[in-house]
């Protein structure tokens, strides 16, 4: 694997554990 891939790869997961935090923070809140 080369680096490249392996930071795309990285950046990817980061955005999504990011998009999935922004989508449930406010789902945690309405259920408080």
């Amino acid at each position: 694997m080369s680096a490249r891939t392996a930071f795309g790869r990285f950046f990817a997961l980061s955005a999504s554990t990011d998009q999935a935090r922004r989508l449930f923070v406010p789902i945690r809140v309405v259920s408080a």
